[in-house]
């Protein structure tokens, strides 16, 4: 299926959710794009358990997919919208094998709790990836973001990712978190950077900092364990 918007049609979506606590919606196979809003909407009225798979979102004004608690976003892209190109509310939710590329903000955002793995996110004017709390991110791509590549809050685990290219630092974690086989290459500032109670293994860091003051791995913060990397 194609939706496609019209020139000067004003703010209006592709698919929204205009009602609160709908369950069990899923939008799948199909283009929507160049629309005066967002592509698809499922979350601004907090929709649960909702699915988006085989969904390529491109053009639009406003934030290419947008899901609401405990979802599932699978095989999506979100190519040149407008904000956000992936975005996952208020928690729960799973990103699988979707790729944001040149979003005019972050390429791919989620709250708390929430696992995203294979994805690429490149390109962005913002974050490539960011997250809230108690995430996961494993091999997951990102690079040549004007923001940093991987930016995670407290209590996330970053395993297994590439991040290269970027404005700022390459992964930045909030406290108790770990960063595991990783690489950073090439990013403005800090490769990783860690606050308090972190781990930071195994991963290789070439090139970072050479824009600032910046190094490949940098601990802001006391009680870091910072073993066998590169």
């Amino acid at each position: 299926f194609d939706l496609q918007g019209v020139p000067g049609m004003g703010n209006f979506k592709g698919v929204i959710v205009t009602e609160t606590d709908l369950t069990n919606i899923a939008v799948v196979n199909g283009s929507i794009r160049n629309w005066g809003g967002g592509g698809v909407d499922l979350g601004s009225f907090v929709s649960h358990n909702g699915r988006v798979e085989n969904v390529n979102a491109s053009g639009n004004n406003g934030a290419g997919i947008l899901v609401g608690r405990n979802s599932q976003l699978t095989n999506c892209t979100a190519y040149l919208n407008n904000a956000t190109g992936i975005a996952a509310l208020l928690g729960g939710s799973t990103i699988t094998n979707c790729t944001a590329s040149s979003n005019a903000v972050h390429g791919i955002l989620t709250d708390n709790g929430c696992t995203i793995s294979h994805c690429t996110a490149y390109s962005s004017t913002g974050i490539g990836i960011i997250t809230g709390q108690g995430c996961v991110i494993s091999n997951c791509t990102v690079g040549t973001c004007g923001a940093a590549g991987i930016g995670a809050s407290t209590g996330c685990t970053i395993t297994n990712c590439a991040s290269t290219g970027n404005g700022q630092h390459g992964i930045s974690v909030g406290n108790g978190s770990t960063v595991a086989d990783c690489t950073v290459r090439s990013n403005v500032l800090d490769g990783i950077r860690c606050s308090v109670g972190c781990l930071i293994r195994g991963n290789t860091g070439t090139s970072n900092g050479n824009g600032g003051n910046g190094a490949n791995i940098h601990a802001t913060g006391n009680d870091n364990r910072i073993e066998g990397n590169n």
